[in-house]
Formats: C-alpha cells, sequence, structure tokens
C-alpha cells in the first residue's frame, strides 16, 4: 500500500487523493482491507489525511454535502528515520573525484593569485559586483586616464548610493 502511495504521489504539485475504489482496483484488496491499511499506515505516522466534502446542490431536505475522494500526506515518522540512519545520507565522494575537485580549487586559486589587483577582486562568486547587486567600486586603468569615463562612473555611483 504504501509503495503504491509512493507511486502515485504528483511531486510537481504535492498532490495524493486516490479514491478508495481506485486502490482497491489496484491492489486487489477488499473494501476493509484497504481502510484496514490506511489506518495501519496513519497510527505508525507513514500517512495521514484530509476529509473532503463537495456540496450536492440540494436546497431541499437531504444531505447538503457528499464525501469526495480524501487528500493524503505521506510522511516519515521520526523512528523510522533512525532506523534508516545512513541509508539516508549521500555517500561519500570517490577519491578520484574529491582529489580532482581539490585541485581544480587549487588551480582557481593559483590563477586569481596571478592577476592584477583589479580584475583580482571581481573574479570569484562572493566578490563580484554582479553576483552583490551593487555597483563595483574597482576603477580599471583605462577610466584612470579618460576623464570623460571617469565622470560617467562617478555618476552612476551617485545614482546608485542614493
Amino acid at each position: 500500500m504504501l509503495d503504491l502511495l509512493a507511486h502515485l504521489v504528483s511531486y510537481r504539485t504535492g498532490w495524493l487523493e486516490p479514491s478508495i475504489a481506485f486502490l482497491m482496483q489496484k491492489l486487489r484488496r477488499s473494501k476493509s482491507a484497504i481502510y484496514d491499511a490506511l489506518h495501519a499506515l496513519k497510527a505508525h505516522g507513514f500517512l495521514d489525511w484530509l476529509r473532503r466534502y463537495e456540496p450536492t446542490g440540494r436546497e431541499d431536505r437531504g444531505p447538503q454535502l457528499r464525501q469526495t475522494s480524501n487528500a493524503y500526506r505521506l510522511a516519515l515518522p521520526a523512528q523510522a528515520l533512525r532506523c534508516l540512519g545512513r541509508l539516508l545520507q549521500a555517500p561519500p565522494l570517490p577519491e578520484d573525484v574529491q582529489h580532482a575537485r581539490e585541485l581544480q580549487a587549487n588551480e582557481r586559486a593559483a590563477h586569481r593569485a596571478s592577476l592584477p589587483l583589479v580584475e583580482g577582486r571581481t573574479t570569484g562568486w562572493g566578490s563580484s559586483s554582479l553576483a552583490s547587486g551593487a555597483p563595483s567600486r574597482n576603477v580599471s586603468p583605462a577610466s584612470r586616464q579618460n576623464p570623460r569615463l571617469r565622470r560617467m562612473l562617478r555618476s552612476k555611483r551617485t545614482r546608485a548610493v542614493s
């Protein structure tokens, strides 16, 4: 039953709403067996549901609401999580992959160290002016020599600050 419910979940929307008749057909079990299985899953903390109703449209005597399919929610109880323990953790990286990542990090660090001071400040994900959304305070050598470009950069900084 739990396996079927896990396969029926719409992971895009999170909806899980099979009817009892659908579960009976798929599992080839009686109505009482389906109810027993659902209640056992609820008792152990793997499943919870919300009863849903829709109006019948009657204004006279008789039932005003009719039950529609329940909305179910799967869960992993704390005791089951403890039993699974390391099975749910990501496996450690193979040594060759870990070594390759370390080499790449060392190469990046050596490349950043070899860059001129101005370019070195703007490289990297965390210190980039694009990543932070703030205007760059670094002035390129070309803007130091060009007064028009320097005025333009200065006006952009004052607009961004105000």
